[in-house]
C-alpha cells in the first residue's frame, strides 16, 4: 500500500510501507532503511548524503522525524554547494516549517539557488517580489525571474511569464509573446494554459518566433540583490 506525501519543501515522497521508496525531484531513490548509509556518507562529508539524511529526519524515513536534524543537514548540504538544499531551506522558511516563518530569510535562499539555475527557485523568488513578501515589490524582477525560468523549462514559469506579456506587468505588453509562453506551459499540462492559448488565439493572435529576452536581462544576482530587505540573520551558516 502506498502513501503518497506532498510536502511544502517541494519533495513529492511516494512512501511503501514495506520498502519506505522516497523518490526525489533529481530521479534518485532514497530508501529509508538505507538511512545509516545516508547518515555515514553525510558524517564523511558527502554532500548528497547529507541532503538525503536531511530528507529522512524531515519525513520520518527510517529514522524518527527530527526537523531541528532535518535542518542541521540541509544547512551542512547548503554549505557544500548543494543546490536542492539551498531550494530547500527556501521553502521551510516560507512555510515555517522547523523555523518561525520567514519571508526575507526565504528570498535570501531562493534567491541563491535560483543564481545557481534552479528553475523552481526562479519561480518562487519571482512570486516573492511580485508579491513584496521579504523583498521590495518589482514586477520587472519578477518577470525576469519567470521568463529564466521558463527558459529551463519550468512550466509554471512559462505560464506565470506569459501573464505578464498578456497584460503588460513588468514587461512591454505582447500578446504573441504569451501566446509563445503559454503554448511552452500547455505542452507540459500546466492547468489554465491550454485555454489561454485557446483564448488568445480565437482573438486572432498569432505566435511570432522571437529572440529578445524579458525586459531586463540582469544578473539575478545583480538584481535581486539590491531588493532584498536586510535579514534578520547573518549569511555565516
Amino acid at each position: 500500500m502506498l502513501k503518497v506525501l506532498f510536502l511544502s519543501v517541494g519533495l513529492l515522497l511516494s512512501i511503501s510501507v514495506s520498502g519506505e521508496t522516497l523518490s526525489e525531484p533529481d530521479t534518485v531513490v532514497i530508501q529509508g532503511s538505507n538511512f545509516p548509509f545516508y547518515l555515514h556518507g553525510a558524517e564523511d562529508g558527502d554532500v548528497k548524503s547529507m541532503r538525503y539524511t536531511a530528507v529522512c529526519y524531515l519525513t520520518g524515513s527510517g529514522v524518527e522525524k527530527d526537523l531541528n536534524k532535518a535542518w542541521v543537514w540541509f544547512g551542512k548540504a547548503a554549505k557544500g554547494g548543494d543546490v536542492e538544499a539551498e531550494y530547500a531551506i527556501g521553502t521551510l522558511y516560507r512555510d515555517g516549517i522547523g523555523r518561525k516563518q520567514n519571508f526575507a530569510e526565504a528570498a535570501y535562499w531562493f534567491r541563491k539557488a535560483a543564481s545557481n539555475g534552479h528553475p523552481k527557485a526562479m519561480v518562487n523568488i519571482a512570486r516573492l517580489f511580485e508579491e513584496g513578501k521579504g523583498v521590495l515589490p518589482d514586477l520587472r524582477i519578477a518577470a525576469e525571474n519567470y521568463w529564466r525560468a521558463a527558459e529551463r523549462g519550468e512550466p509554471e514559469g512559462a505560464y506565470q511569464y506569459a501573464c505578464m506579456l498578456r497584460d503588460g506587468r513588468g514587461v512591454n505588453k505582447d500578446l504573441h509573446g504569451a501566446l509563445k509562453y503559454f503554448e511552452k506551459a500547455a505542452s507540459n499540462g500546466y492547468k489554465d494554459s491550454a485555454s489561454e492559448v485557446t483564448k488568445l488565439k480565437e482573438a486572432g493572435v498569432k505566435k511570432v518566433e522571437r529572440t529578445d529576452k524579458a525586459s531586463s536581462t540582469k544578473s539575478i544576482k545583480n538584481d535581486n540583490s539590491s531588493k532584498i530587505k536586510k535579514r534578520g540573520m547573518s549569511d555565516k551558516r
